[in-house]
């Protein structure tokens, strides 16, 4: 074999090495970024609204006011909850049913809405209002089947029986809390009422079933506007996002020109329709966006004559974890713990405001309940979105610089108060894969006559691993041996200070005593503050790093003279 000469040799070697460098500058310059432009002068007519206001409570007895200890970790959702909602919140479990002898089926009116009232006046002490989601007592079923939640499916033998249940209950809130007040609360009938594991006929087929539930909403809606009147808000809350026993828009049919099966009369009274949005897993969405789900629903109601009606989401986010826990890989909060979840959830956001949807009811934001608990990158999403709520959207421009990779969705949302002169912008960096690592650059464009020629203060938040101690968490339990059979359910959940997530005795004494301080101090977010003055022109730049599943918040103001 002959050599080749040494200077053939050095060529090849100083060509391979010349490539090389070519090829890490262009991987270099190839990251990701998009320039988002917003203008404040093109704003839309109503304010954004509270759409992350809405929180689950799964039984209301659990409910109590919150004590100074309870807020001590700074993860109190109540500065920015306005809604509450109350699931299966009249019985259907002798847990849950408000009577003084739930299993005395020879008495039927022994009523104790104490629980419930309780809980309603917790709510109203944290400054929002229950949305109270109606059921069957069990005692109100004779031949009582537990379905899928351990509630009774059944639906009562007597209607009107329960129709008058249904009065004395709203009689009793009108007599604690105040027609007045009762009657901006918000009411629904059932939970997912097309779910056979939350209701169905004995018979079990759907022409019973749909016929059953329609007088259950009949009798509802008939017993509340009896005692609160005919403007109270109702609604019905279907599963929706995926195939249930009978088609839900049926309902609205009904709604709209239906027999009603209590007054004999066309019709009942509908304020709103909520659906239930849930995807699989992380890299395993629903077939059908949340945009068409709800949008199955808006186009039947706008057909039969029911424009008017708002729509939301009572429960949602995601069913399972990656990993199984001892006994199943559900997630107690429909949340993983990763960042994912703050981006999943901005990115759920912005689609909300492009369908119209109302709200979005979402279970705990935190380690812990509704007012305790260490906070997740998602409770900050919520909260900083929520902050929206008096502003108007502005439509906003993308251009894309450096190539942005299939499947990565760098996007964002703007809205402006003209009221006190407030740009707020929320940016995120998002891919649908657990495992995500690839960063971006964002650059704005703020036009806003407004602030031309004048100094701002520019607020900016960060959410992204820096204010997470979930991945802190991950590392540590595993170097101390706290392996996936510790926790009940799926360990990618955050909740970790329910014992349905980590239910190891000795597991949870090494979290509480010497890993929850330490995480409680990682997950404070500092906003970042300066000031800049605005070109005569009117015209900010900001540029940000954007990380894997990180979001980013501006707030624009006009800084003090």
């Amino acid at each position: 074999m002959r050599c080749l000469p040494r200077n053939i040799i050095r060529y090849a070697l100083f060509l391979t090495l010349a490539l090389l460098m070519r090829f890490a500058g262009t991987a270099a310059a190839q990251t990701p970024s998009v320039t988002f432009s917003v203008d404040t002068a093109e704003i839309s007519a109503g304010p954004i609204g509270n759409r992350a206001g809405c929180v689950n409570v799964w039984r209301c007895q659990t409910l109590s006011p919150p004590t100074g200890q309870d807020r001590a970790d700074g993860a109190d959702l109540t500065p920015f909850v306005e809604w509450v909602e109350f699931m299966q919140a009249t019985g259907s479990s002798p847990d849950r049913d408000l009577f003084q002898d739930p299993n005395n089926a020879a008495v039927l009116d022994d009523y104790d809405f104490a629980p419930l009232l309780n809980a309603c006046a917790a709510v109203l002490s944290l400054g929002a209002r229950p949305h109270i989601k109606l059921s069957v007592p069990t005692k109100y079923s004779s031949n009582r089947n537990l379905g899928d939640f351990k509630t009774n499916v059944f639906p009562p033998d007597d209607y009107e029986v329960y129709g008058a249940f249904v009065r004395a209950l709203a009689r009793a809130l009108a007599e604690r809390f105040g027609l007045d007040e009762v009657r901006r609360w918000r009411f629904g009938v059932l939970t997912e009422f097309e779910n056979p594991g939350w209701f169905r006929a004995e018979s079990g087929t759907p022409e019973d079933s749909r016929e059953a539930y329609f007088k259950l909403y009949d009798y509802s809606a008939d017993a509340l506007c009896a005692e609160l009147g005919p403007d109270i808000c109702i609604g019905a809350h279907a599963m929706a996002c995926s195939e249930g026993l009978w088609d839900e828009r049926d309902l609205l049919d009904h709604c709209a020109s239906g027999v009603n099966y209590k007054t004999g009369k066309t019709g009942s009274p509908i304020s709103y329709m909520a659906v239930s949005f849930y995807d699989k897993k992380p890299g395993e969405p629903n077939g059908v966006p949340l945009a068409e789900v709800v949008g199955r629903l808006r186009a039947r109601a706008e057909e039969v004559g029911l424009g008017s009606l708002f729509y939301g989401v009572d429960e949602g986010r995601i069913l399972y974890g990656l990993h199984s826990g001892a006994a199943a890989d559900d997630l107690l909060q429909r949340a993983v713990g990763r960042t994912y979840q703050a981006a999943y959830d901005a990115r759920l956001f912005r689609q909300m405001l492009d369908a119209d949807i109302g709200y979005f009811c979402s279970w705990s934001y935190s380690t812990g309940g509704l007012y305790h608990g260490i906070p997740t990158p998602s409770y900050y999403v919520a909260r900083l979105f929520s902050e929206f709520r008096s502003s108007r959207r502005v439509q906003v421009g993308r251009e894309e610089g450096a190539a942005v990779p299939e499947g990565t969705e760098l996007d964002a949302v703007a809205g402006f108060e003209p009221e006190t002169k407030t740009l707020r912008v929320m940016l995120y960096n998002f891919k649908d894969d657990y495992d995500y690592d690839g960063g971006a650059r964002a650059r704005l464009a703020v036009t806003a006559g407004e602030f031309a020629g004048k100094r701002v203060r520019v607020t900016k938040r960060v959410i992204d691993d820096r204010v997470n101690f979930f991945p802190e968490w991950e590392k540590d339990r595993r170097r101390l041996g706290i392996g996936d059979g510790s926790f009940t359910w799926s360990p990618d959940d955050p909740g970790l200070d329910s014992t349905l997530t980590l239910r190891d005795p000795e597991a949870r004494k090494i979290y509480k005593e010497e890993l929850r301080p330490k995480y409680a101090k990682t997950a404070r977010l500092v906003p970042e503050e300066e000031t800049a003055g605005v070109p005569q022109d009117g015209t900010l730049v900001l540029e940000t790093e954007l990380g894997p599943q990180a979001v980013v918040f501006y707030e624009i103001t006009a800084a003090e003279e």
